[in-house]
């Protein structure tokens, strides 16, 4: 495998479980201000 593709795909993986940490934080703020 090249390794650009798998410095991307490692790239994807910790965007996404950063996003997926984020989100549920992001619904809590938003029940809060409503």
């Amino acid at each position: 495998m090249l390794p650009e593709l798998g410095f991307f795909l490692l790239l994807l993986a910790t965007a996404s479980a950063f996003f997926l940490a984020l989100v549920p934080q992001f619904g809590l703020f938003k029940k809060i201000r409503l």
